[in-house]
């Protein structure tokens, strides 16, 4: 038998992975094999390669990387920064040990896995700052290290998350569910959008793409919103997704997008109960052995 890592993309340090084998032998019928392995990389990202932010507006956010070099031979040297996210801004600089205890102790704590304690050889401290003044959306990029070691030796963090606005929907979803394809009484949601500190603001429009929603708010005593949703049909048979948007008068998050989704079926496949998928029950693969669905017994005639 053999065994072939075919592949350690964002994986380092040890690694350990099981082989459950089942045989003829009645003896030994399963076995249960361990494979274990030790992920050297060349240039270590401490502690990961994939940062997330979730941050409100108005307020700043700062995480940080090491990086230490393993090639034999060669000093690795960061020669610029391709950052297509103009949220963040990124710096680097030579690591010190007084600085990353400094990092450390002011920003959220690193946690340094085991694969990687030998941080204190780190070449670079790394740092992804989001401005108070960041515009309200998703984070989702990638920012490549450029280093004097050509291509393969370029390094790529990736980013995703979230600047969140002041204004807050709740529900943040609108589904349709299951429903026939013509309705005799129209579905309707309500909605509360409102500002975290309370502040004034109104809305100008609530709109979508599509004919079939109505909409209507009200403002009340708190200064929030009660948005109503109506539905009264119209969709074809499908799977039908997209976005409401309403629009205000705030400066920090002119929109906020209301999703909606659904599945439209016949009046006559609504009857019809849902078909579940198939499962073959099996037992846990650890103990390398797994039960087959039985096949019922006829009744006798």
């Amino acid at each position: 038998m053999t065994a072939k890592i075919t592949s350690t993309q964002h994986i380092k340090g040890p690694i350990k992975k099981f082989i459950n084998v089942t045989t003829n032998d009645k003896e030994n019928a399963n076995v249960r094999l361990e494979i274990s392995a030790t992920v050297k990389v060349l240039i270590d990202v401490i502690p990961r390669d994939n940062l997330y932010f979730q941050v409100e507006k108005g307020n700043a956010e700062t995480q940080f990387i090491a990086i230490n070099s393993n090639v034999p031979g060669k000093k690795m040297e960061i020669q610029k920064v391709e950052n297509p996210l103009t949220d963040i801004e990124v710096k680097y600089e030579p690591f010190t040990a007084k600085r990353w205890k400094e990092l450390q102790e002011s920003e959220q704590p690193q946690k340094i896995p085991e694969s990687s304690q030998n941080i204190e050889k780190a070449d670079y401290i790394v740092t992804f700052d989001i401005s108070p003044k960041a515009s309200v959306g998703d984070l989702t990029g990638e920012i490549k290290l450029v280093t004097n070691l050509g291509a393969k030796g370029d390094i790529q963090i990736f980013i995703r998350g979230k600047i969140s606005g002041p204004l807050k929907l709740i529900p943040t979803f609108l589904s349709l569910g299951r429903i026939a394809d013509v309705i005799t009484q129209p579905i309707v949601k309500e909605f509360r959008l409102s500002h975290v500190k309370n502040e004034d603001f109104e809305i100008k429009s609530v709109t979508s793409q599509e004919k079939y929603f109505k909409s209507f708010y009200k403002k009340n005593p708190d200064k929030s919103f009660t948005i109503t949703i109506e539905y009264e049909g119209g969709f074809p048979k499908g799977r039908p997704n997209g976005v409401i948007v309403i629009t205000t008068d705030n400066p920090d998050q002119p929109t906020v997008e209301l999703r909606y989704s659904g599945w439209i079926v016949g009046a006559d496949e609504l009857k019809e109960p849902r078909r579940e998928p198939r499962v073959n029950i099996q037992n846990d693969s650890t103990e390398g052995s797994s039960q087959q669905p039985q096949t019922p017994k006829e009744e006798p005639k």
